[in-house]
């Protein structure tokens, strides 16, 4: 063990840019660590937030509880109701599939010695002991729903982005497994009017690249439909229609200093590439270009930097996304695009909608503007072309590599389109529905940027094992990452014992340190819940070091069980 957790302390260096968010602009800087995975070598690599699948082997999963209707909850992204409607469901009533929690962690230690519990509970003993961090641990079996490991469970902690895990469950329970978000074209007199429900996939670089297209592939499609349905000129403008004022995209609580990384981009109800622009610098002896993605005819691109023996760069872009403006140093060009977010999300997706409606043949004599949803009423309009994504879809971009942009269209799609009303429904249909201790829960945002939030590890695994057994534990399950195979778990646990054995979701800000998920038995089948969430860390890597021997101590234990104690696979 201590040769795993190591004595020697392993310093991350952090280059945190400085970034104001003063009048209309926003600025960034080239060093930013993302938020949810701290490792230097994913600075600079802004689409690493790759998607992907869990194998075939993550089945059904054993533990299934009766389900009930308790009646239909409508909920709605405000202005939503103009927009083609949405099934909603009727919320199932679960319960954990956990038994009676003890008041405390503290047990004899006849009764524990030398087996499973006193293992991982020494693990955190050491650890806490070693680094003064704080560690909170909960596992339950889901064979049998005994608890399995306990220490500090019920200590409301800071959950970092196993938060969307809560989410996830929220979203899954208010709207359904089978919800789909939906962004569309309107034709409304001579306008042409983007409307939409909070959908943060469209132009999303990492699907865009996963399906062989670019992220202009869905617009460059409406434009097409655009011309045939509506004609070669439009008259009137092409408005964004949004309920959200810029000023409003973001959570009070998230860190003003860190606003232009791509994990801290603005929310929005119409959403373009991850609200972000990619930059790559193109250097020819001192002269220097850049290349900016999205690109728009409308959007002009003002490259101010020069050269000089460091990255130190910053983009700001107008309030109407009319102008970004480069300035500073850089040292090197090529390499991968660096992502800083756009200061107005609808505004940005308008203005690269125009230049491909131009490019598809369609001219306009008026401008490119946003109106507010409750000045333009689309019901009476025509729809030209719309893009409906699966909330599966969504989750797994969210989850797979904490996508925190993600995470929180979902959080305010699923709730009442505000953060504080979200955050009221999401608390108390997670305390009604898993039986959460509201004592162990604070919620505050989707995503888990906000320092504010709070769970108990003995919260996390209740609503665990209740969703490995739920309707929609499918759609929950397949957008977690699994060790050593994609997301955030792509690089832990990837040796042949492990690999493809873990299903957990990673955290990482400031001071915190989480792991959350399940670990399968050999036939894919969901054997343990487990939660391990780590505060007041200073050392990332010995906090992630705990939480792999934790997983490791568990799938010991399958290995170790006779073959007869292991659950027989569910049809």
């Amino acid at each position: 063990m201590k040769r795993l957790l190591g004595k020697r302390r392993f310093r991350l260096m952090i280059f945190a840019a400085v970034a104001a968010a003063v009048g209309t602009w926003t600025i960034s800087r080239i060093c930013w660590p993302p938020q949810d995975e701290l490792a230097a070598t994913d600075a600079t690599k802004p689409h690493d937030r790759t998607a992907g699948r869990p194998p075939a082997t993550v089945r059904t999963v054993v533990v299934d509880w009766p389900a009930t209707g308790s009646g239909p909850i409508r909920v709605e992204w405000p202005g939503a109701e103009t927009l083609p409607a949405a099934e909603t469901r009727p919320v199932a009533e679960t319960r954990p599939a956990v038994g009676t929690w003890p008041t405390t962690s503290s047990r004899p230690a006849a009764e524990v010695a030398g087996s499973l519990a006193r293992r991982i509970e020494k693990l955190a003993e050491e650890y806490e002991s070693a680094t003064k961090s704080t560690v909170g641990l909960a596992v339950v079996d889901l064979r049998d729903g005994t608890p399995a490991a306990l220490h500090r469970h019920d200590q409301p902690m800071i959950p970092a982005s196993n938060q969307k895990l809560l989410t996830s469950a929220f979203a899954i329970l208010r709207l359904g497994g089978e919800f789909k978000f939906t962004t569309g074209l309107f034709a409304v007199g001579d306008n042409l009017v983007l409307a939409g429900d909070g959908d943060p996939t469209l132009g999303d670089p990492v699907l865009a690249a996963a399906g062989g297209t670019t992220i202009y592939a869905e617009l460059d499609g409406w434009a097409k439909q655009a011309r045939e349905k509506f004609g070669q000129t439009v008259s009137g403008d092409l408005l964004a229609r949004t309920q959200v004022d810029p000023k409003n995209m973001r959570h009070p609580d998230w860190p003003k200093d860190q606003y232009a990384a791509w994990f801290c981009a603005p929310v929005a109800d119409l959403n373009f590439n991850n609200n972000c622009y990619d930059v790559v610098f193109r250097l020819d002896g001192e002269q220097i270009s850049a290349v900016v993605a999205p690109a728009s005819s409308y959007i002009k691109i003002a490259c101010n930097v020069r050269r000089g023996d460091r990255q130190a760069w910053s983009l700001r872009s107008l309030s109407d996304e009319s102008e970004v403006i480069l300035s500073g140093i850089v040292k090197a060009g090529g390499g991968e695009p660096f992502s800083t977010s756009a200061t107005n999300p609808p505004m940005m997706l308008a203005r690269v909608l125009a230049d491909r409606l131009e490019k598809a043949g369609v001219t306009f004599a008026g401008t490119v503007k946003a109106v507010k949803g409750s000045d333009l009423d689309i019901s009476a309009g025509r729809e030209i072309a719309a893009t409906r994504t699966p909330l599966a879809a969504v989750l797994a971009r969210a989850n797979k590599n904490s996508l925190n942009m993600a995470a929180e269209c979902v959080f305010l799609r699923a709730g009442d389109g505000t953060w504080k009303g979200s955050a009221k429904l999401m608390q108390d249909a997670l305390a009604e529905k898993f039986g959460l201790d509201d004592q162990g829960l604070a919620v505050c945002d989707g995503s888990g940027l906000a320092q504010t939030n709070r769970v108990s590890p003995a919260n996390i695994v209740k609503l665990l094992a209740a969703m490995a057994g739920g309707e929609q534990s499918r759609v929950f399950l397949e957008s977690l990452p699994l060790s050593g195979v994609d997301g955030t778990m792509a690089g832990r646990m990837a040796d042949r014992t492990c690999r493809g054995r873990v299903l957990g979701k990673t955290g990482t800000i400031a001071g915190a340190s989480t792991l959350s998920g399940y670990i399968l038995d050999g036939r894919g089948n969901c054997a343990f819940a487990y939660s391990i969430l780590c505060n007041k860390v200073r050392d990332v890597h010995r906090a992630r070091a705990l939480q792999d021997a934790v997983c490791l101590e568990l799938l010991a234990a399958l290995a170790a069980a006779p073959a007869a104690s292991q659950p027989a696979t569910k049809k």
